[in-house]
């Protein structure tokens, strides 16, 4: 299954020159266990090729490490849609830059919020879910021991890209009560994912 997919936000973790296929094994891990990302295809720059299991995944680490080329993951994901739980392509990107000592995991959709704008769909107990599992696997992935920082950071305000970011939360810009759809019991229940209009711009 395949979600409507646009640059909905990202997070850029610091890690060290000496990084290793092992360490970057450790992120891949966090977001497996989370049934968060599960890879399918491998690019080196945008030379892409199937990933098969018999695929040496650290080899292409290294190659990329060597030539300071981009390492793109491509794979799918397990998001509550709704009432149901799926498994969708393109949710989650993972990206590793040697040259610029950082890996990203970038999302492409808005399934992680409780009301969906995308796909015109009010899920709030799913998007509630989602968004937890995310936030909780990022959260793990910034303890690791190499990982030196994230982007934004915790507490860092960042308009981002369709989502408005403070470290791990996603939000929108706008007044809950406006949201047609919305009864005044959903609003407690969503108004979390509203940003906070202090970090509101003219």
């Amino acid at each position: 299954m395949e979600l409507f997919e646009d640059e909905f936000a990202f997070w850029y973790f610091k890690i060290p020159d000496n990084l290793s296929p092992i360490d970057f094994f450790k992120v891949l891990e966090i977001l497996e266990v989370a049934k968060l990302f599960s890879t399918k295809t491998v690019s080196i720059n945008s030379d892409e090729a199937p990933f098969t299991p018999k695929d040496d995944l650290g080899e292409r680490f290294m190659v990329c490490k060597q030539k300071e080329a981009q390492l793109t993951l491509d794979g799918v994901t397990t998001l509550q849609l709704g009432d149901e739980i799926n498994t969708v392509e393109g949710a989650i990107e993972i990206k590793y830059e040697p040259y610029n000592k950082v890996i990203s995991v970038d999302t492409y959709t808005d399934a992680w919020m409780p009301i969906r704008f995308f796909a015109d769909q009010i899920q709030i107990e799913a998007g509630i879910n989602n968004s937890r599992r995310l936030k909780a696997a990022l959260q793990a992935i910034l303890k690791l021991d190499f990982v030196e920082s994230v982007e934004p950071a915790e507490d860092e305000y960042d308009s981002g890209d369709l989502a408005h970011l403070i470290g791990f939360n996603m939000y929108y810009k706008g007044v809950v009560e406006e949201v047609e759809g919305l009864t005044p019991e959903d609003y407690p229940k969503v108004a979390p994912f509203f940003l906070p209009k202090k970090y509101w711009k003219d």
